[in-house]
């Protein structure tokens, strides 16, 4: 029997413990985009910091500051949570990042049910925590359909002759935000013990892929510590990461809890 045999037969027989704190957390509407939520994105984060403490760990909210809005008014920056679970220094140290805002959403958006109640139908949970009929996520879709921004810049290029003659009209373009690119060594002993976790849990050997998701903490991350950072999926290419109806496989929920398990045991093994 393997050391992690009992953990996963603890985490099949409470599958149902684990769907209804999904459910509960699901219902709190972080919406960071939404300065009327900003309270709600402040409760999510005592929720987080409670479940922390409850595990046996300590929690602390930072307070970043304050947030301008276009009006001119200020709003609170959402706390940040830093969390601690263990003290030993025997043993190894990994850090976890994951955020707690959502996206907008609502039901006249296209959703099939109300966002912010999970709801599970055929073994899907559904809920947040013209071009196609729903938003495509560049990370997931990109270069695979049309989407209508880049066929806007197409029609936009084509009032333009080879010689710049073309449309009078003038038009300005401006770039708000970006991240720099980012890839690892995924040879690195850290991404050998994620893919040992991976054939343990789902007993084939994890694809490596190269994505287009905006993730640019990711290599803040990696120059701020100096060591290896990874992300460790646990979805569907279907899951329809920030847009309508997005949802999460029962399945991939579950074992999603037990690779996390395999992978703090495979870390722990690593000279």
């Amino acid at each position: 029997m393997s050391v992690l045999t009992p953990l996963f037969d603890y985490i099949d027989t409470h599958q149902d413990v684990y769907v209804k704190r999904l459910s509960e957390w699901v219902a709190i509407q972080s919406v960071s985009a939404w300065p009327e939520k900003r309270g709600e994105i402040k409760k999510m984060m005592e929720v987080a910091a409670k479940e922390i403490e409850r595990l046996g760990g300590s929690a602390e909210l930072v307070d970043i500051g304050k947030q301008k809005l276009p009006d001119g008014s200020e709003i609170p920056l959402p706390p940040i949570i830093l969390g601690k679970l263990g003290s030993d220094p025997g043993k190894k140290t990994v850090c976890v990042y994951g955020h707690l805002d959502v996206q907008p959403a609502a039901l006249e958006d296209g959703w099939d049910s109300e966002p912010f109640v999970l709801e599970e139908r055929d073994g899907k949970l559904y809920g947040r925590g013209s071009s196609d009929d729903k938003d495509l996520h560049s990370g997931v879709y990109g270069g695979s359909v049309h989407e209508a921004m880049t066929d806007l810049i197409f029609l936009m290029g084509s009032l333009v002759d080879k010689k710049g003659k073309g449309s009078p009209n003038r038009f300005k373009v401006t770039m708000g935000h970006g991240g720099k690119p980012w890839v690892a060594d995924f040879n690195h002993p850290h991404y050998l013990a994620g893919r040992k976790a991976m054939k343990t849990v789902f007993n084939v050997e994890p694809d490596l892929t190269r994505e287009g998701g905006s993730i640019p903490v990711t290599l803040t991350f990696q120059e701020a510590t100096g060591k290896n950072v990874m992300l460790l999926p646990v979805g569907a290419a279907d899951d329809g990461a920030h847009s309508q109806n997005e949802k999460l496989n029962r399945f991939n929920y579950i074992q999603g809890v037990k690779l996390l398990g395999a992978y703090l045991y495979e870390v722990s093994k690593l000279d």
